[in-house]
């Protein structure tokens, strides 16, 4: 059964007489891409937090065991990142007994 031309009319007038509807009542808003961006990045940070705190709660390991394995993974990216300078890097401290003369005979 091919659609007519009258019969898209119809849909068209429908939908639209829909869309006046919910916007009427306000369930229906057009929205932009930003906004539908934000939305999606909000909704996977959301979800990744929630997601982190469901694994956490329902680890088959006791409290200790994740603390020190957290405690771990923190200090093993701390020492690879920049923020934090390198032994070799850091400025040289200069205690007392370098800069206190020695006693002349």
């Amino acid at each position: 059964m091919a659609t007519t031309s009258r019969q898209i009319a119809e849909w068209a007038e429908a939908a639209s007489a829909v869309r006046l509807a919910g916007e009427r009542l306000g369930v229906y808003r057009e929205r932009g891409r930003i906004t539908d961006a934000f939305s999606f990045v909000l909704g996977i940070t959301i979800g990744g937090a929630v997601g982190a705190v469901a694994a956490l709660l329902t680890a088959p390991v006791d409290g200790v065991s994740v603390r020190s394995r957290l405690r771990a993974t923190v200090a093993s990216l701390r020492d690879r990142s920049s923020i934090v300078p390198a032994p070799e890097t850091a400025p040289a401290t200069i205690t007392l007994t370098t800069i206190r003369p020695t006693a002349r005979a």
